[in-house]
């Protein structure tokens, strides 16, 4: 092959892989915020996961609409705190390529409100949420990836109420 045919084909691959590693290198803005930062020990608390996509890039509802596609997944970073409840929105139908019909995705900004128990150990506590994802264009889609979010409480004793004995009544 002539070295005038090369430079065309190496400087098109060279921009192509700059494209796709551009795409692949920008991963969401992830940040988990509690409501409260003073927290009763084994108390609930909610809290919301923030994911903020770049540009032409989305990741899939969850649920997912078709059973082959990797929806985003919060899960209970370690065990020092248990993951109640996850409240996921709903996606925005979004046609890509290789689907029949469009599939729901989150892009942008979105909200995912959670609840989550905290340690029942007083002191400072560090709220860890896995955040797994699979970062797409509508054209192809990136290997699954995990972050992990995290929000720092305080975690307070409770405060046990007694009441008093009523006196015995007299005879």
């Amino acid at each position: 092959m002539s070295n005038i045919l090369r430079i065309p084909i190496l400087s098109g691959a060279l921009a192509l892989s700059v494209l796709a590693s551009a795409q692949f290198g920008t991963p969401p803005v992830i940040s988990v915020k509690v409501e409260s930062v003073t927290v009763p020990m084994g108390k609930n608390v909610n809290a919301v996961v923030t994911i903020k996509f770049s540009e032409g890039l989305h990741a899939y509802a969850n649920p997912s609409s078709d059973p082959s596609l990797i929806p985003v997944k919060i899960t209970a970073g370690d065990k020092s705190v248990t993951l109640i409840k996850v409240n996921y929105p709903k996606g925005t139908p979004t046609k890509v390529e290789g689907e029949p019909k469009p599939v729901y995705v989150y892009a942008g900004t979105i909200q995912i409100p959670v609840t989550v128990q905290v340690p029942a150990k007083p002191g400072k506590a560090t709220i860890k949420l896995k955040v797994g994802y699979q970062q797409c264009n509508t054209q192809s889609c990136f290997p699954p990836s995990t972050f992990v979010a995290e929000a720092v409480v305080n975690v307070l004793k409770q405060k046990i109420s007694v009441k008093p004995m009523a006196a015995p009544k007299g005879k």
